[in-house]
């Protein structure tokens, strides 16, 4: 009835009222407050109604069997140190919620234990060799701690397990001891990052496996024959071991993903062209060799191709799909590292995002179809024999943020890299580019590297600007010109190389405003003193300043004539060049005077000596007589014409009257005889 909840009203209760005022006269009365003993029944119901729920609950329970393994697996795991352990060893498992254990309903009493998932949370320790006790579980993902010691066999026994995730412990030993016999129903099986040695076994007895993944452990000898034999596994990765010999037609064609990389396979690649699942391929990093695989560049669900860092050689046939353009997802193709040698292939796939050529011997130019690629991200072709010019090539590449064309014989002026928005490297070096450099390098440019060129100009300040250059290298071109100054105060600029260039003047002071680490300025004109922040050692500074003309004295620690390490050599003693220069011409002036004053006076003495000379010979002609010529008359025209003169040369210094003079006689008219001489003859007197 309603008196045991409520006792009945009071009627004999005195109410004393207080008079009312205007103010309590609008107040609403309020409701009667619940007596002691009703508020002890209400307690006491709410207490049955709770001890019926637990009872309830326990009537439900996790069986002793799965809780004790659990309870081990905790112990033997540091269940004390877990990053979370949230209601761990606190009542039945399953009913209050341990964390990481999932449950389901067994029948109407009891709950099985079906999922232990604990990844990242700092487990201890070696696992416990009860969790076969755990009928029912399916998954078991202890990832990412640092679980140690060998897998029980008695993980092999679960009998509805189908996803084993030990990856990223400290396991050792082996896979197996012996080939399991109920593991049947596991799908996903991974080991991987871990310690795990020996022999790879054949999982012949995992009938359903899908995800096979034991990259990165120790695993050594060849693959088994028998993995074809595993119609549906998808996934198949045991790279990063030391595995060896050959491969052949070893695997399923359902594969999506197949990972081989980095081990020490070799022997000619089989082929691969009725994979049509496939989608990712890497082999990289072993010794294969032979031709490129065939089929593989036109497998049409191919996303990743890697088969870089191999001594795979021939020609490399065009990258298209076989289904057509618009439907490759092809976005990961490296075939660097090998002995390719023919043209470079042309890659039809739209959304490709990185191309690596890179240490082959391709040749040819660049395919004009690069220059559709909207969504690449990295370009590599560095270390091959590819010529030509390299203009903007990739106008739509608005994400390119890697461009290396290094090492080749590119002629041409340098690619405008500025218009590339996101680019962040760089490297141009050891080409054929020449004209100037650029006038900027971008605006997230991190890398920038042209050394090794023909270029040749002024050094753009606005490379002393850039907010994000980290590494800047312009070795070895024709650069020349006194750096300009800048008043900006960008820190992340670390590697500078000015190298074998003539840059001249002074070595810019703001220099030292940068974080650097490699400082090269050797091999060019620099002059005057070392800025003041090279004038002491500083350890974490790689510098060269070597073959310059810097001022003596050069600080102690860079000159080798002062017990340093000649890291500033030479220098040079400081001139008064306005007093040398003065010098040299009061000399020079001194000299033309004296040089002209001799050759005066010896022109006026051999004209002396000439007018002397003559007389001389005059006198001693009029007065001996002993030659007298005759001239034969000539018909009349030689009285007509002027008497030639005699010229008389001395042909004898001693006597005269033995011929000492000859005459000559020259003609000044030309009807004389109609010759140009007269030979005079002599009668002796």
């Amino acid at each position: 009835s309603s008196s045991f909840f409520f006792p009945p009203p009071n009627t004999n209760t005195t109410h004393h009222k207080k008079p009312r005022t205007a103010q309590s006269n609008n107040r609403k009365p309020f409701p009667p407050r619940p007596s002691v003993a009703v508020t002890m029944r209400l307690a006491l119901i709410l207490a049955t109604v709770f001890a019926c729920t637990v009872a309830l609950a326990h009537a439900q329970s996790t069986p002793s069997s799965q809780v004790l393994a659990l309870q081990s697996l905790y112990t033997s795991l540091g269940g004390s140190s877990w990053t979370k352990s949230t209601n761990w060893l606190m009542g039945d498992p399953c009913t209050v919620s341990w964390y990481g254990v999932t449950c389901t309903k067994l029948n109407s009493t009891n709950y099985n234990v079906i999922s232990i998932s604990l990844p990242k949370n700092n487990l201890k320790g070696q696992l416990s060799t009860t969790l076969n006790e755990l009928p029912g579980l399916t998954t078991l993902n202890l990832s990412g701690n640092f679980i140690n010691g060998a897998i029980p066999s008695t993980v092999y026994s679960i009998p509805v397990l189908q996803t084993l995730d030990l990856s990223h412990n400290q396991l050792t030993g082996q896979v197996f001891q012996s080939q399991p016999y109920n593991a049947g129903s596991i799908v996903t099986f991974n080991v991987s990052l871990n310690q795990l040695s020996g022999s790879l076994p054949s999982f012949s007895g995992f009938t359903r496996i899908q995800f096979l993944d034991v990259h990165a452990n120790k695993f050594y000898g060849s693959l088994s024959s028998t993995y074809s034999s595993l119609i549906s596994l998808a996934t198949f990765d045991v790279s990063d071991n030391q595995l060896s010999g050959s491969i052949n037609s070893y695997f399923p064609t359902g594969l999506t993903y197949f990972n081989i990389s980095h081990n020490t396979f070799s022997n000619y690649l089989p082929t691969f062209s009725n994979f049509y699942s496939l989608r990712t391929f890497d082999i990289s990093h072993n010794q294969f060799y032979g031709s490129f695989p065939s089929g593989l560049n036109s497998l049409p669900s191919l996303k990743v191709i890697d088969i870089s860092h191999n001594q795979l050689y021939g020609s490399v046939a065009d990258f298209a799909s076989s289904n057509g353009y618009n439907t490759w997802p092809l976005t990961f193709l490296d075939i660097s590292h090998n002995s390719f040698s023919s043209d470079l292939p042309s890659v039809t796939a739209p959304n490709i995002e990185t191309i690596d050529f890179s240490n082959n011997e391709f040749t040819g130019y660049l395919p004009y179809s690069y220059s559709s690629y909207s969504a690449l991200k990295h370009f590599d072709i560095s270390n091959n024999n590819i010529g030509g010019t390299f203009t903007t090539t990739f106008y739509s590449s608005y994400y390119l943020t890697y461009l290396n064309i290094s090492r080749n014989s590119f002629t041409s002026s340098l690619p405008y890299v500025y218009n590339y928005q996101n680019l962040e490297v760089f490297d141009a070096s050891h080409n054929q580019f020449y004209d100037g450099l650029l006038q900027s390098t971008g605006s997230k440019i991190r890398f920038f590297d042209v050394s090794d060129n023909q270029l040749y100009g002024s050094f753009p300040a606005t490379y002393f600007v850039s907010s994000t250059l980290e590494h800047l290298n312009v070795s070895y071109n024709q650069l020349s010109y006194e750096l300009p100054w800048s008043y900006s105060t960008p820190s992340k600029l670390s590697v500078l190389d000015l190298s074998n260039n003539t840059f001249s003047g002074e070595v810019p002071s703001f220099l030292s405003v940068f974080s650097l680490k490699v400082l090269y300025i050797n091999h060019n004109r620099f002059s005057g003193e070392l800025p003041l922040f090279l004038q002491y050692q500083q350890s974490d500074l790689d510098f060269s300043a070597i073959d310059n003309r810097f001022d003596c004295p050069l600080p102690s620690w860079c000159d080798s004539n002062n017990g340093g390490n000649g890291l500033c050599a030479p220098c040079y003693s400081q001139t008064n060049w306005w007093l040398i220069g003065g010098i040299i011409f009061g000399v020079g002036f001194l000299v033309i005077t004296v040089v002209i004053a001799v050759a005066a006076f010896v022109v006026h003495r051999r004209k002396k000596n000439a007018e002397t000379q003559g007389l001389l010979d005059y006198n001693a002609i009029t007065q001996d007589a002993a030659y007298v010529p005759s001239y034969p008359s000539d018909g009349g025209s030689f009285n007509a014409g002027y008497a030639p003169t005699p010229v008389y040369v001395a042909q004898d210094s001693g006597s005269f009257n033995n011929g000492a003079y000859a005459p000559v006689y020259i003609a000044q008219d030309s009807t004389f005889n109609n010759q140009g001489f007269v030979q005079p003859v002599y009668n002796y007197q």
